[in-house]
């Protein structure tokens, strides 16, 4: 999903702050270079679309899977993790078929119960299931003028229309801080680890079972958005990314949080390492 998003993002300029700017937590990158800045465009409102913007009017447990994912999701995100699990299998690093959560109110339940001690979480979840992009959806997000640039540059990239990430995302606050975070499996993506890293605030780890994390800790943009993400590429092509922002999700108002982030980077780095998101709640 991040590597669609940028691509589709390189195709457009960026337009100005807007409050619903890096909903997803991803960021922008034009080989290797990335900018939390993408709004007002056709990339941005797609952006939106896929991870919640759709959803400003509120209200508990946004879904932002389409009307028929709408329907099948609880709409306080209660529902058991370890019940389900089992239902979606990827891949261990070694080989092994394991189980890990299916949707997102299973993985906002995961992240709930697994926020680094201190954090609380404020109101519902966003969430964002399976269902690839509604093109319906988007179509009611865009402009005459930014569906007129959609199709002169042949509309969304193949991998935008067809990505399958479950996610949640929430306000978080501890003591007198308060942020967003956010936490995305992309299973069966193929998408290969970047293998240089030159991006002020980039770093690459190789780990032990052969998988990558890219930690990307930049410096806030001019208009105050800050966006620091944790990504881990594992070898059986799952992508499990966690991302902590300044930018406030869907009903939460549209005043950037003071930076920086509420998550650092060594939070990050713990989220996306926990095997919980590939075993689900049994395996922990």
């Amino acid at each position: 999903m991040s590597h669609a998003l940028r691509d589709l993002a390189d195709r457009h300029g960026p337009a100005g702050p807007a409050p619903v700017i890096e909903l997803l937590h991803r960021g922008r990158r034009r080989r290797g270079l990335r900018t939390a800045a993408v709004t007002g465009s056709v990339a941005a409102v797609a952006a939106v679309a896929v991870f919640g913007g759709i959803a400003l009017s509120g209200g508990p447990a946004t879904t932002v899977a389409g009307p028929a994912a709408s329907a099948s999701v609880s709409s306080t995100a209660s529902a058991s993790a370890s019940a389900s699990a089992s239902a979606s299998a990827s891949g261990t690093s070694g080989g092994a078929a394991q189980s890990g959560p299916a949707t997102g109110a299973e993985v906002a339940e995961l992240l709930k119960s697994h926020l680094p001690q201190g954090y609380r979480v404020d109101g519902e979840p966003l969430l964002f299931n399976a269902q690839g992009l509604d093109q319906s959806l988007l179509d009611k997000q865009l402009t005459e003028e930014q569906r007129k640039q959609a199709a002169e540059q042949g509309g969304l990239p193949g991998r935008l229309r067809d990505v399958t990430p479950v996610g949640a995302g929430y306000t978080i606050v501890k003591g007198s801080k308060t942020g967003t975070v956010q936490l995305t499996i992309n299973r069966g993506t193929g998408q290969q680890a970047p293998t240089t890293c030159h991006t002020k605030g980039c770093s690459l780890t190789g780990q032990p079972d052969g998988s990558t994390l890219e930690l990307y800790l930049p410096p806030a943009a001019a208009g105050g958005e800050q966006v620091w993400q944790a990504i881990l590429y594992r070898t059986d092509g799952t992508m499990i990314e966690a991302g902590s922002s300044t930018v406030p999700l869907p009903g939460h108002g549209q005043s950037l949080y003071a930076g920086p982030p509420v998550l650092d980077g060594q939070q990050l780095t713990a989220l996306v390492l926990d095997p919980v998101w590939v075993q689900g709640a049994s395996g922990h």
